[in-house]
């Protein structure tokens, strides 16, 4: 037998095994008479503070630990985060008193606190409170 003669065999067991192997059932798909799992809406970004969307926030370079439980958070009532003072929250939270100062603000380009903002962030279906304050120097702290 000559190389070239010995090729061919070993050429053609090689493509009966890949065409062998192309022709088995899928692992893992959907078959005939399994049902497709139902459609969901995929979540899209939406902005938290409509009036601030086109102000571009400042970078920062640092880490911040993981949250913790707040030790002199007030207490949430029957009505939920929706009945909590959010400058209370922002209080118990001695990240965010540097922030307290100043005052409320409806709209960007002063310092001071934004209005809350209550979204399901979890997926729990209760809504989280959640606060930010704007800084002099543009940039802006949150608290969930």
């Amino acid at each position: 037998m000559t190389p070239s003669s010995r090729r061919f065999p070993a050429a053609l067991l090689c493509l009966c095994a890949l065409a062998a192997g192309g022709c088995s059932a899928p692992g893992g798909g959907l078959g005939p008479t399994t049902p497709a799992p139902p459609v969901s809406s995929q979540p899209h970004p939406e902005p938290l503070w409509p009036a601030w969307s086109s102000v571009p926030g400042a970078a920062v370079g640092r880490q911040e630990p993981a949250p913790t439980p707040l030790k002199n958070a007030p207490e949430v009532g029957a009505e939920g985060v929706q009945g909590v003072d959010p400058v209370e929250v922002a209080r118990a939270d001695p990240r965010m008193r540097p922030y307290l100062g100043k005052d409320s603000i409806e709209a960007p380009g002063r310092a001071g606190l934004r209005p809350p903002v209550y979204r399901d962030l979890t997926g729990d279906g209760q809504s989280e409170l959640i606060v930010a304050a704007d800084t002099a120097t543009g940039r802006w702290a949150l608290c969930v």
